[in-house]
């Protein structure tokens, strides 16, 4: 960078400066600040406002600003502008948010701005702080549960671990026994204990009243601890029910 007019001045000083001059702009511009009044201005960044050349060079370091962020999230991501906003408010969610995507840049941006916006800012409010969540470990989670592995229910128990230890999601499964029950033989034991379990909703069922099949599925996610896989449960109760409509 040439010294130009600015000579012995801190580019940090004039990065800053620029940057809580865009920040006034850009309150001015939603209504919440009255109109700048560049008098009030220290001289150098008076000037430094006026230098075009100045001004590109300075604002290619400067971080990207609240609002071209909220734009780039709802027009390039489609996130809506609700949930675009809410997590540029947050400098902790946006990191998360940016870090889970660099992660993995296959994950859906609409499913890892759910679970920053829903489970990441529960437990941080919660917790008083971010916590030890990181774009790596949230990204293993939402994979797992896209590849079927790990049930949503389950997914958040090893998120809320992982807020706390910063633990792999890999790791907090096979410690905690979470991985998804997908298979016919490992899972007719539990629709089989179940279906002893409850005589009643079983006679309700087999007269017609489809509903308790409901309730029968949520029995055995119950005994499985959400590591059932749900479809699977619904067919081997139709199958041991004999048959009829199983929601």
């Amino acid at each position: 960078m040439s010294a130009g007019p600015y000579a012995g001045i801190s580019l940090a000083l004039l990065a800053t400066a620029a940057y809580n001059v865009g920040l006034i702009q850009e309150k001015r511009a939603l209504g919440r600040m009255p109109t700048l009044d560049v008098r009030r201005i220290p001289h150098m960044v008076a000037g430094l406002l006026t230098d075009p050349a100045w001004l590109a060079e300075i604002a290619a370091g400067l971080p990207e600003l609240p609002a071209a962020r909220r734009e780039r999230y709802r027009a390039a991501l489609g996130l809506s502008a609700y949930i675009a906003a809410v997590i540029v408010a947050d400098p902790a969610a946006a990191e998360l948010f940016e870090a889970t995507r660099a992660a993995d840049p296959s994950l859906s941006p609409k499913v890892v701005a759910n679970w920053v916006t829903g489970e990441f800012l529960r437990l941080a409010k919660a917790g008083g702080g971010p916590g030890r969540a990181s774009g790596t470990g949230l990204a293993g989670i939402i994979s797992l549960v896209e590849a079927g592995t790990l049930s949503r229910t389950n997914a958040r128990e090893v998120f809320a671990r992982q807020f706390e230890t910063g633990e792999s999601a890999a790791a907090i499964v096979e410690e905690l026994g979470l991985r998804r029950i997908s298979d016919a033989h490992g899972l007719r034991a539990a629709v089989d204990a179940v279906i002893a379990a409850n005589p009643a909703a079983v006679a309700d069922y087999r007269s017609g009243k489809a509903q308790v099949g409901g309730f029968l599925v949520g029995q055995v996610m119950r005994e499985t601890r959400g590591q059932a896989d749900a479809v699977l449960v619904r067919e081997l109760l139709r199958e041991r029910l004999g048959g009829g409509e199983m929601p």
